[in-house]
């Protein structure tokens, strides 16, 4: 029987990349661009945080439960590129849907800011302004 320590050895031994061989911090949503067009965490009703929890927690899909924040976070861009393109299209839909409907202060200027061609921009500083939900100490 495997155990999960001999899958890692044996998936390091392949080479791959594991979330703890990554040291770089955690990139918090205020320092990317456009944050300031989000409503700040600590203005958030619990109700809004719920919602945008929950919508993240659908949107992600059950492969999110094994995987703590720190190992997520830890991840490099483009090992967290694979693990989102397994999300739920429609739950990402909707949870943009809500990031746009309830938490972007100004949707003129997140349109200007986030064209159609820079989506993934928009979509990143959405999940890292839901992650930090609960998170927030002000």
């Amino acid at each position: 029987m495997t155990t999960a320590t001999t899958a890692k050895k044996q998936a390091k031994t392949a080479g791959a990349k594991l979330p703890q061989d990554h040291k770089e911090p955690a990139q918090s949503y205020r320092e990317l661009d456009g944050a300031e067009l989000l409503k700040p965490i600590s203005q958030l009703r619990r109700s809004e945080a719920a919602l945008l929890a929950l919508t993240l927690g659908q949107a992600l899909g059950k492969d999110i439960a094994g995987l703590d924040d720190e190992a997520f976070e830890s991840m490099s861009d483009e090992d967290a590129m694979v693990f989102l393109s397994s999300m739920n299209p429609v739950g990402i839909k909707n949870f943009m849907d809500i990031i746009e409907d309830s938490f972007v202060v100004d949707l003129d200027a997140w349109d200007k800011k986030f064209p159609l061609n820079r989506w993934q921009d928009a979509m990143n500083l959405s999940l890292n302004y839901a992650g930090e939900v609960g998170k927030d100490k002000n």
